[in-house]
């Protein structure tokens, strides 16, 4: 690999702060194992597997705004996370639904990504599944988890929508970066809701 990103950096570091609090919870009771830490968890170590073992990334320095901002943005949902009354996680088969079907369309397309960049040096428009219809699934992918998340515990809730804003822009912008560049870039292909937007 050329390069860690920052995203993986970040789930270096945080990745132990989740497992801790899941363990902590599993020593006070056996079944206290919320299902939301969990969710966490299992997150977190997903995006440090793909940071190692699926993307290839180029050697950029990482801007220490960026950096900084990640780090507090995950330590916050650690925390919030980790300190919220058991009162307020409240799981459902919705926001379980969500959480998997996100997950599932985000592993998808990080390794569509990553298959297409061993295939090429520069640049290529990715054209496989949701890629036909929207430029960017592993941000709908991502959206989708952070809302199972905000379903399934309310202080989530403004995380989620920061997430959801953050990465509607970064969709927007990655399509007319790809219509620009490509000039046989669909227009019928949304930047993140197939079909609408």
């Amino acid at each position: 690999r050329r390069g860690v990103s920052e995203a993986c950096r970040l789930a270096l570091r945080l990745l132990p702060a989740a497992a801790c609090r899941s363990a902590a919870s599993c020593a006070s009771s056996p079944h206290a194992l919320h299902p939301l830490d969990a969710a966490v968890v299992f997150h977190f170590a997903q995006r440090l597997f793909e940071c190692l073992f699926v993307h290839s990334f180029t050697a950029r320095p990482a801007r220490v705004p960026v950096f900084v901002g990640g780090l507090s943005f995950y330590a916050l949902l650690v925390i919030t996370v980790m300190f919220s009354p058991s009162s307020a996680r409240q799981v459902s088969w919705v926001s379980f639904a969500l959480f998997v079907a996100g997950s599932a369309v985000q592993v998808w397309s990080h390794r569509e990504l990553a298959l297409l960049r061993a295939k090429t040096t520069s640049y290529a428009v990715p054209r496989a599944g949701l890629f036909r219809w929207i430029a960017c699934p592993h941000y709908l992918g991502e959206i989708a988890v952070y809302l199972s998340w905000a379903l399934a515990n309310k202080y989530l809730g403004l995380l989620a929508l920061w997430v959801a804003f953050n990465l509607a822009v970064t969709a927007a912008r990655t399509r007319s970066w790809y219509a620009q560049r490509f000039p046989r870039y669909p227009r019928q292909t949304r930047a993140l809701v197939p079909g609408v937007w």
